[in-house]
């Protein structure tokens, strides 16, 4: 048992002795008390809650985007969700390893029909309301039409946390099998270059302009539960549980806003990285599309000189991916010039060059040209130039 498990078990014991309907996360009739929560449209109370959080204003202002135009962006680039209407959950927990406790839960619903958005938060205020708490988030959830769920880490952390704990209380969590976008692996192949962090509050400083003040540091977040639940009223009276509430809610308003910036930038790339990001595999996109969205950035490098070294590795990405979709495509006098565009780019480059030489080989039936770039490959296949060798001798041609 890890440590932090050791903890919570020993608190969730201290707090058995001292309220006996507290049983292992479990309790009765009184727990149905033992959480609160909070409902209002989006432009009142949490709006003013989001400005009190934030220094200054962010660019492109307070307003979040119409959610309906929000849900088709999200199936033309990402190729997720097959209805309009989006549901952004974050949750805050007691730590990061086992026996983790969801104690805040938030949503940020937009609905397309009314092009509004709806927050939702649950706050748990003793352990014996986890079980009821959950059952009022997922039933509330589960009462929608149809939603795409929009989450930053989501399908590693917070959805399996959430899915852990309803099991636990034998509570249904049929509501989060839906579609679900995970902001973070899109925002990663975007912005993550290898050499720094993308964690929401790094993208929402650099993308948004948002700076937060008086915010509560996600190391102490689990603190502030355990002295709330302890009954001190030392979280409440030093404002630090209402800090942790703004916190979620400052989250969901980035995750929404850095997701209308993500399908913009791949809906409408203006470098390659972003490019390549809106046609990566898993943005699910036609062969047709990833050759219409890479086929300005390869057509106009410069022959004439090299391209700088990231570019470069950049570059082959892109003409791997082209040739990819063309092969798919069955074009193959255009996965031959791609593939000769490459070699230009990367000469030698041992994947262009066998594919290369094959498509020479069994497409053309250019013997002398395949066998010209067999040998011009960094890592040569010397059963390939031999078969061509004497295929060649054979017709009187070597």
């Amino acid at each position: 048992m890890s440590l932090v498990a050791r903890f919570e078990r020993s608190r969730i014991a201290r707090l058995q002795a001292q309220d006996p309907a507290v049983v292992d996360g479990v309790t009765g009739p009184s727990a149905r008390a033992s959480f609160t929560t909070t409902k209002e449209a989006w432009d009142r109370r949490p709006a003013q809650l989001l400005r009190g959080g934030i220094r200054g204003e962010p660019r492109g202002g307070w307003g979040l985007p119409d959610p309906r135009r929000l849900g088709l962006a999200l199936t033309q680039t990402l190729g997720v969700g097959t209805t309009h209407d989006i549901v952004a959950l974050d949750v805050e927990t007691t730590g990061l390893g086992a026996g983790t406790v969801p104690f805040i839960i938030g949503v940020l619903v937009g609905d397309a029909v009314a092009k509004t958005w709806t927050f939702r938060q649950w706050t748990l205020r003793r352990m014996g309301g986890e079980g009821p708490m959950l059952e009022d988030c997922l039933a509330y959830l589960g009462g929608r039409r149809a939603f795409t769920l929009l989450s930053y880490n989501g399908k590693s952390f917070d959805i399996p946390v959430l899915r852990g704990r309803a099991r636990r209380v034998s509570v249904d969590a049929f509501a989060l099998r839906g579609p679900h976008v995970d902001l973070l692996h899109p925002a990663r192949r975007l912005w993550d270059s290898g050499r720094g962090s993308c964690r929401l509050q790094r993208l929402e400083r650099a993308r948004l302009g948002v700076v937060r003040v008086g915010d509560i540091p996600g190391a102490e977040i689990p603190e502030v539960f355990w002295e709330s639940l302890a009954g001190t009223d030392e979280a409440l009276s030093s404002g630090r549980l209402p800090r942790v509430e703004r916190h979620n809610a400052i989250d969901l308003w980035s995750l929404v806003r850095l997701c209308e910036e993500v399908v913009g930038r791949m809906g409408a790339p203006a470098a390659l990285r972003e490019a390549l990001a809106a046609a990566h595999p898993r943005a699910r996109q036609s062969p047709a599309r990833v050759i219409q969205l890479l086929r300005p950035w390869t057509d106009n490098e410069p022959g004439d000189r090299a391209p700088a070294v990231g570019q470069r590795r950049l570059l082959e990405v892109a003409f791997r991916r082209i040739s990819e979709a063309q092969r798919k495509h069955g074009d193959d006098a255009g996965l031959a010039r791609t593939l000769e565009a490459w070699l230009v780019v990367a000469p030698g480059d041992p994947r262009a060059s066998e594919r290369l030489a094959i498509l020479r080989e069994r497409r053309f039936g250019d013997l002398i040209g395949a066998l010209r770039v067999a040998r011009s490959s960094r890592e040569p296949c010397g059963r390939r130039i031999a078969r061509l060798q004497r295929r060649l001798r054979s017709r009187g041609l070597l």
